[in-house]
């Protein structure tokens, strides 16, 4: 999908990124930022017929939203394709499962929704291309190994595993591409010693 086909729904119905920015704040009842004019977006709205008297969003400015939205959709889709591969999601689910079904002794549930799994590969593999699936489940069959015989005690739920934010630096730290790290020279280890 190029860019052009992304705007198109802005060029179908004539109106501008801030236009449809605007729109999307009345939908999700978000206060718009100040990097656009709210009171001239509200007035260009109510000209064009996508807010009525009430103030509210008209069938015209939802169905304009919705088109939006699919393409943003089918974006997303392309890239997590691209970037996970085909059988990304059946590879999710593998990970996921090799969390235990339980609430781990910081009280976390050690499993987390596909969704925000997938956004967290998407960003592990664009910043870590040197890894690849096989990788990734083998380093996190180790690392649930190596915690089950503590009790999962200190262990990571799935989603912090491959990335937590530290909240002191605001650096995002991958405790999954050190376990990736560490499995890499222990193999180069043994390569050497054989």
């Amino acid at each position: 999908m190029t860019n052009y086909q992304l705007w198109s729904t802005l060029i179908k119905y004539g109106i501008s990124p801030n236009q449809l920015y605007f729109l999307d704040c009345c939908r999700h009842k978000v206060k718009p930022s100040i990097i656009i004019n709210e009171l001239e977006e509200r007035r260009v709205a109510i000209e064009k017929g996508y807010i009525n008297a009430e103030n509210k969003l008209t069938q015209e400015a939802l169905l304009l939203l919705d088109e939006f939205e699919t393409y943003i959709v089918k974006t997303k889709k392309k890239v997590a394709t691209e970037v996970l591969g085909d059988n990304f999601m059946e590879n999710i689910n593998s990970y996921i499962n090799l969390f235990p079904k339980q609430r781990l002794p910081s009280n976390q549930y050690a499993r987390q929704p596909v969704r925000d799994v997938k956004d967290a590969f998407i960003w592990f593999f664009k910043n870590y291309p040197e890894y690849d699936w096989k990788t990734v489940l083998d380093a996190a069959d180790y690392y649930v190994y190596m915690y089950k015989q503590k009790d999962y005690m200190y262990m990571m739920d799935c989603l912090a595993f491959i990335a937590k934010t530290d909240p002191i630096t605001k650096k995002i730290k991958s405790t999954l591409a050190t376990t990736c790290m560490e499995m890499a020279d222990q193999d180069k280890e043994q390569n050497n010693s054989a």
